[in-house]
């Protein structure tokens, strides 16, 4: 009998407001979606832009990526956890990454999914600065893409290479 191949999901989640391009949210994606991932989604958090704004820039941004998704998860998350709350309730309502990994597993239990996260991001989770950063851990079994965030100069110094992004990954890859 041979083994089958487990489906693998990249979650890469970030305010967007608004979502940068080549050098930023756009090209991180890119770069996830040439890495060996079944789909990528994306999660909206914050309060900046309206919700719906910014997934509507988000799809925008990610259309010709054919296995990108921008998904309204963390949207559903919030609307099931808030069913049995009064206004006051929801307004103080939060729903962290945890919880939206313990819906997500729950319903796609077959998947092996990934958090990628900015370096600065990685580093307040590892420290304890998250709400459940053990579970977090947990719930991706410690399966993390970190990227380092470019200079300015780092880009104008290797000519705003496609490769660039591709290397410093590597590199985190190789240290985690």
């Amino acid at each position: 009998m041979e083994l089958q191949r487990r489906k693998r999901v990249c979650l890469f989640g970030t305010s967007a407001d608004p979502p940068t391009g080549q050098g930023g949210h756009l090209g991180i994606i890119q770069h996830l979606a040439s890495m060996d991932f079944d789909d990528m989604f994306g999660t909206k958090r914050g309060k900046q832009a309206p919700f719906q704004a910014r997934v509507e820039m988000c799809r925008l941004l990610v259309k010709d990526i054919p296995k990108a998704v921008v998904s309204e998860a963390e949207r559903i998350c919030f609307e099931k956890a808030a069913e049995r709350l009064d206004e006051q309730e929801k307004s103080s309502l939060r729903i962290g990454t945890a919880e939206l990994l313990e819906m997500v597993t729950h319903h796609e239990p077959t998947v092996d999914f990934t958090l990628a996260l900015g370096t600065d991001t990685f580093i307040d989770l590892a420290s304890g600065k998250w709400r459940r950063t053990e579970d977090v851990f947990r719930l991706v079994n410690y399966r993390m893409v970190v990227f380092r965030r470019l200079l300015e100069n780092e880009e104008e110094d290797n000519g705003g290479s496609d490769n660039s992004m591709e290397r410093k990954s590597k590199e985190k890859e190789r240290k985690l």
